[in-house]
């Protein structure tokens, strides 16, 4: 609605309905409405094709590679981390661009949630090593974040496919020291609050700043312009955590907790 009364830019063409099935950015980039979904496509298409996956594999129960779910799980979260690289790097090109063809693709960028997986199943499994090594991982996950940020990386092979492996391992070795602190302040509530409707503030803050950014006021007020904009992003996206979000979310704790 908001394009098509050109209220914010992107056209409504004959590929709109691939945003149904989140496909818009399956194995190629898009470049017509609501950019910021690229990551949308990603975590729907992992959520769905990993439990399958998981599934179908149980299934052969009876063959030693596949006879616990711990070993199951753990091959899965492999075949995740390792495909994804590899396809990166089969399709690792000068002539590409990195952004579109790389970052933002639901078939280059699977791996980045299978490294919280990996995380998760060293949490569950090996829970001793978890918290003995917490610190030590902290740290070297810093050096190693700090490392690749600060280099000047010219080579465009390795910005196509070893840099998003090594950022989302920097980031996930953060996790084991971020998991176990806890903070109790005046700002503990608003902050946990902001954290919880983060994702639709990144969601509907882009087509917030178009809508401000075409009213008459913006460049005469732009400080009210600004607070607008926090306020529209904060409260609408409180609003869609309210009564989109939290329920779903109670009614999947409901499905599990009852099978």
């Amino acid at each position: 609605i908001l394009i098509y009364y050109s209220i914010i830019p992107g056209y409504l063409n004959k590929f709109t309905f691939t945003f149904l099935f989140f496909v818009q950015n399956f194995h190629k980039p898009y470049d017509f409405m609501f950019w910021e979904s690229w990551s949308l496509a990603i975590e729907e298409w992992f959520y769905l094709l990993f439990p399958l996956m998981t599934l179908f594999l149980l299934k052969f129960r009876n063959l030693k590679p596949f006879n616990s779910r711990k070993k199951v799980y753990f091959q899965v979260v492999v075949m995740w981390l390792i495909i994804p690289l590899l396809y990166r790097i089969s399709q690792s090109s000068e002539l590409l661009d990195t952004d579109l063809y790389f970052r933002k693709l639901v078939l280059t960028r699977f791996d980045t949630i299978a490294y919280g997986l990996l995380f998760a199943y060293i949490h569950f499994y090996y829970a001793s090593f978890w918290i003995k090594f917490k610190n030590l991982l902290f740290v070297f996950g810093i050096i190693l974040m700090s490392s690749i940020l600060s280099l000047d990386i010219q080579e465009i092979s390795f910005k196509q496919t070893l840099y998003f492996s090594i950022m989302s391992l920097s980031i996930a070795l953060l996790i084991p020291k971020i998991s176990t602190i806890t903070i109790t302040s005046y700002w503990t509530t608003p902050i946990t609050y902001l954290s919880k409707i983060s994702y639709a503030m990144y969601l509907v803050n882009l087509p917030i700043f178009h809508i401000l950014e075409n009213s008459t006021w913006s460049q005469t007020m732009p400080h009210l312009s600004l607070l607008m904009f926090w306020l529209c992003s904060i409260g609408l996206s409180a609003i869609i955590f309210r009564y989109y979000e939290r329920p779903l979310m109670n009614l999947r704790d409901k499905i599990k907790f009852a099978s």
